[in-house]
């Protein structure tokens, strides 16, 4: 990694791009990748590195959460009634000022969370929600859970790349852009 990327801390609250990046059903396979830079501790809360959660619209999807000990969890809901936080993580706490990198998402049958190419922790859930129009960075769309830190390389995909993992994490360094397909 070069050091570079979005910067995020508690008092500038991220932000949000509205937009429909996944209308498919919530079976449907995806998958989300997220370089991240640890800024230090979150304050005793869980804050939000990236997904889509749309407070404003009473939606809560997807995300990737950043827990108080430090380590990321995968959030899920597969209604709008029953959201299930931090059910899945990826068993390790990052470290302040290291760049750590995370896939997550569902292959159709489990959702999964996968750190530095290491182990693929999964659970079986019969889907995952998406569409809600806000996709947030460091944040969510009400602007309650600030992360603070640096994001790089975020990417979507339609399908699951939980198998091409090696390739994305390429040693540690990442991928140019224009090599994401």
């Amino acid at each position: 990694k070069i050091n570079t990327g979005i910067q995020c801390s508690l008092n500038a609250g991220g932000f949000t791009v509205n937009t429909n990046i996944d209308t498919r059903g919530q079976t449907a396979p995806f998958t989300m990748q997220v370089w991240f830079q640890d800024g230090g501790p979150p304050g005793g809360v869980n804050t939000m590195i990236a997904g889509e959660w749309d407070f404003s619209g009473g939606q809560q999807n997807f995300a990737l959460l950043y827990d108080p000990t430090g380590v990321a969890n995968m959030f899920y809901s597969s209604n709008d009634t029953t959201p299930t936080r931090n059910d899945l993580d990826t068993g390790q706490a990052s470290v302040n000022g290291m760049w750590f990198h995370i896939i997550f998402g569902y292959d159709g049958t489990n959702k999964f969370i996968i750190l530095n190419n290491g182990t693929k922790n999964t659970a079986a859930v019969a889907g995952v929600r998406r569409g809600v129009n806000v996709l947030g960075l460091g944040n969510n769309s009400a602007h309650t859970f600030p992360w603070p830190g640096t994001i790089d390389e975020i990417a979507y995909w339609s399908v699951d790349k939980s198998g091409s993992v090696a390739t994305l994490y390429n040693g540690g360094s990442g991928l140019p852009f224009s090599s994401y397909s």
